[in-house]
């Protein structure tokens, strides 16, 4: 069995316990469940940027405001 990237960091931590940390998304997810997450804690995915923040006991997407690009035909 693979082992999975530990490629989540942690962008900001109100209470500055897991500051610059690295998770894995199984490991994120699982302490979301388990309630160890401090309110308003943000993740970000190093390869692809994208964000995820806990609020209220539930881990949400972050918009980031980016447009994607416009494909021509």
């Amino acid at each position: 069995m693979g082992r999975t990237a530990a490629d989540w960091i942690v962008q900001r931590d109100p209470s500055d316990t897991f500051t610059a940390r690295l998770f894995t998304l199984t490991t994120i997810r699982q302490s979301a469940r388990d309630g160890v997450w401090p309110d308003g804690i943000r993740f970000q995915h190093q390869p692809s940027r994208r964000m995820m923040t806990y609020v209220k006991g539930e881990l949400q997407p972050v918009k980031t405001g980016r447009k994607r690009p416009v494909q021509h035909a």
